[in-house]
């Protein structure tokens, strides 16, 4: 009879926990493009603002709305399963696939956010520390930093696959931008008028030009060695 109590009550506990299981991992992946103004563990979303804000978060992974702009509060983390950040529509014509494009999202704040996994958006970078660190490719869209300290490591630690770390353009008009690839470091134009960028590429470092009214540039075409933050 003990035994007989003793599997029911490991049974009703399993089933206690795994919508609790369940609502962890839906907090930690989120649609903000969909539903209502939320909260979850480190994370607040404003639906009229479209304004997320993260404070000592950690998440997998999230989809934002076009406009969106992301806080940052304390030491943050998303990312996993090479699933990052995303915002983009699908623009359907009539041919036999639809396009997505691309949509901007804002970072700024005091704090800092790190990124694994590929991201899908453009990126406005106002202030904060942001780090884009991925096995394969990292920023599918451009990236402009105004503000702030941002690197980016495509391929990490990775020397089988050769990666791009920004496969639009970037624009650094103030703060840093670093760049590591083992592959193609920028595919569009680098644009640096303020500020400093840095690129550091086993392949080409910025492949379709490079602009300089201001600011420094270094651009390293080499093997990079492994990279610790």
């Amino acid at each position: 009879m003990k035994k007989v109590l003793s599997i029911l009550l490991a049974v009703l506990l399993l089933a206690v926990m795994l919508p609790l299981t369940a609502l962890a991992e839906d907090q930690n992946s989120q649609n903000f493009d969909v539903g209502e103004s939320r909260s979850g563990e480190g994370w607040v979303w404003n639906k009229e603002t479209k304004t997320l804000t993260l404070t000592d978060a950690t998440m997998r992974d999230f989809y934002l709305p076009a406009g969106s702009t992301i806080v940052l509060n304390g030491t943050n983390y998303v990312g996993v399963d090479d699933e990052g950040i995303n915002s983009y529509h699908f623009d359907y014509h009539s041919g036999d696939e639809p396009v997505y494009v691309i949509d901007t999202v804002i970072i700024t704040g005091t704090g800092s956010l790190t990124v694994s996994g590929v991201s899908c958006a453009d990126f406005l970078v106002e202030s904060g520390t942001v780090d884009f660190i991925c096995l394969n490719d990292a920023i599918d869209g451009s990236i402009e930093v105004r503000g702030g300290n941002v690197r980016i490591s495509a391929g990490f630690n990775n020397e089988v696959d050769p990666a791009t770390a920004i496969s639009g353009n970037a624009v650094v008009s103030g703060g840093s931008l670093t760049v590591h690839s083992n592959g193609e470091g920028i595919i569009g134009t680098l644009t640096v008028s303020g500020g400093s960028a840095s690129v550091t590429a086993k392949e080409a470092c910025v492949v379709e030009g490079l602009n300089v009214s201001g600011g420094d540039v270094e651009l390293l075409r080499q093997r990079p060695a492994a990279i610790v933050y």
